[in-house]
């Protein structure tokens, strides 16, 4: 037992004491779902896997679709193993991640400062450790349900614990097309406050970051990157520079008229979507796209799958 003990950090596990050889979470024929701590996500994240080699981490904490990755689903072994808690490992690549914090606001005239809203406790905003949010929430996740495939379907609140005065229930989904991946957010949204809703999309980094536009047709047009510049989300495809030469594409199909907004804040261009709030129910299928490479001809195909 003494010659075993001294080799210190290095010894072996007493024969019969095999190390565990990682609990891998896979996915088969329908949608896989798991309650989990996740890199990024948080200790209330959800993270569901597709067929096919598509995933999505759900942040319940701020109600926010924090990312998406390819390839395998996920090994749990970090969360179970030794003393447990690490977030579990991703088996695959991120391919998408939304901004930080909580994404929808409410604001009539100008957007909603969502610096503000990512730090904010009130909206899911972490707190200094030992300390407890004494103020009025304003952010409520109900769970989720299943639909028929097996495809979860989120639904959170915004607004008091009174009021609850807008709804969203958002069922991701994942789509791919040749050199691309992406993932298509289904939104239904009831809004009763006659309020524009708006969502912070994605993020741009740097003051001279370069977006295009792309129409429905194929014609490709730049973006004149000013504070409050404001267009129609109608066949209007957004195409943004990501690194290694791939290209994220952004569309959006609403019910009721939308609009893209881009917003300079914090060092970074904000890509955000103004629903208008003479509409009290709505639909939103908001579909973000990586294309491997930037070619023209694998950025229509993506166009004219949406």
């Amino acid at each position: 037992m003494w010659a075993y003990l001294s080799l210190g950090p290095t010894l072996p596990l007493p024969e019969g004491l095999e190390p565990p050889k990682g609990l891998i979470v896979a996915v088969k024929d329908r949608p896989s779902l798991l309650r989990t701590f996740m890199p990024e996500a948080g200790s209330r994240a959800i993270a569901v896997g597709y067929p096919g080699g598509v995933s999505v981490a759900f942040d319940a904490t701020q109600c926010r679709l924090a990312y998406g990755w390819s390839g395998s689903f996920l090994d749990a072994t970090p969360v179970w193993a030794n003393r447990g808690g690490a977030p579990a490992k991703l088996l695959g690549t991120k391919f998408w991640g939304s901004p930080q914090g909580f994404p929808w606001g409410l604001s009539s005239k100008t957007p909603p400062d969502f610096a503000a809203i990512a730090r904010d406790p009130a909206f899911g905003a972490g707190m200094a450790e030992g300390k407890l949010f004494q103020g009025d929430k304003q952010l409520f996740f109900e769970g989720y349900q299943f639909d028929a495939s097996g495809l979860p379907a989120f639904t959170y609140h915004l607004g008091s614990a009174k009021t609850k005065a807008v709804t969203i229930v958002e069922r991701p989904a994942p789509v791919r097309a040749s050199g691309a991946i992406g993932v298509t957010r289904n939104i239904d949204i009831r809004n009763g406050t006659g309020t524009d809703l708006w969502l912070n999309t994605a993020t741009v980094g740097g003051a001279n970051g370069k977006l295009r536009l792309m129409d429905a047709q194929g014609k490709e047009t730049g973006v004149d990157l000013k504070d409050g510049v404001e267009f129609s989300a109608r066949e209007q495809f957004i195409l943004v520079p990501q690194e290694g030469g791939r290209i994220l594409v952004i569309g959006a199909t609403a019910a009721a008229a939308a609009q893209w907004h881009l917003q300079f804040q914090g060092g970074s261009w904000q890509i955000l979507l103004r629903l208008g709030g003479d509409v009290a129910t709505t639909s939103l299928a908001l579909r973000i796209w990586t294309v491997s490479r930037d070619e023209p001809a694998l950025l229509r195909e993506v166009i004219g799958a949406h």
